[in-house]
């Protein structure tokens, strides 16, 4: 109980924090991303933050340097206490400490804060963009679909790049019909973003 607490309090204060951009955009891909996929990342943020979109993101990584370079608000979220310490987040960026969250709950350990971390991001995150990454990216999309599932409100999922074998797994792992209204993947041709579609589908 205590935990949720924890979680629901630093959720109202966010919230609350949040006097002018009221929408956020969860960015989650590769934590070494690089040439046009990177300069691709900041585009979209800009053309998301020209329409009043704020950015959530990770803690350390090329990636939360790129969607910082996109000039919009942008919120970091800590959970690693041995390796987040050791990284200058952009001083552009809010700092959400999910590791001083779990201290509070009397478990600071990287697995609370991850947990803590989490559910933080999908509650105050009104879209999510995943480009490929790694094992962290999977740890985020999985839940995000899993959540929307059950939602009554179902929120954006936009997969930019992902490779089409990775795209008909995901949908024959979770039984999502390639109708599901909620999730798009969007296919890069010769280096070549649909930046107008994504934001479209992420806005509308």
């Amino acid at each position: 109980m205590l935990f949720l607490f924890i979680v629901l309090l630093t959720i109202q204060q966010t919230k609350q924090g949040e006097n002018t951009v009221k929408k956020r955009v969860f960015f989650q891909g590769d934590r070494d991303i690089a040439g046009r996929e990177r300069e691709a990342a900041i585009e979209i943020m800009k053309r998301l933050g020209e329409q009043g979109y704020a950015a959530n993101v990770g803690a350390y990584g090329e990636l939360v340097a790129a969607i910082c370079e996109a000039g919009v608000e942008v919120r970091c979220h800590l959970m690693d206490p041995n390796k987040d310490r050791e990284v200058k987040t952009d001083a552009k960026a809010e700092i959400v400490d999910c590791v001083e969250l779990a201290k509070q709950i009397g478990h600071p350990t990287k697995e609370v804060a991850w947990g803590i971390r989490l559910g933080i991001l999908m509650e105050t995150s009104n879209a999510f963009v995943f480009m490929p990454g790694r094992e962290g990216t999977r740890a985020h999309l999985d839940p995000v679909i899993a959540f929307n599932l059950k939602a009554k409100n179902p929120k954006k999922i936009a997969l930019i790049g992902w490779k089409e074998e990775d795209v008909k797994a995901l949908h024959a792992y979770f039984h999502l019909g390639f109708g599901t209204l909620w999730i798009e993947y969007f296919r890069i041709i010769n280096y070549n973003y649909p930046i107008n579609q994504i934001i479209d589908f992420l806005t509308t």
